[in-house]
């Protein structure tokens, strides 16, 4: 299984991600798409300067 680091500026820590399947990926994908239609989104910016502040 292939495991890859994200990070998360909503929750302030590191997540883990790991793609079980074929659906679970489409799941994950879809999810995102919902996060971004509803502005739950974070631009590299303002990533980077909360980075910057850990």
């Amino acid at each position: 299984m292939r495991t890859r680091e994200i990070y998360d500026a909503n929750y302030n820590k590191d997540l883990s991600v790991i793609i079980k399947s074929k659906k679970d990926l489409k799941e994950k994908l879809k999810k995102g798409l919902e996060d971004i239609e509803a502005n739950r989104v974070y631009s590299l910016d303002e990533v980077f300067a909360k980075i910057d502040t850990i």
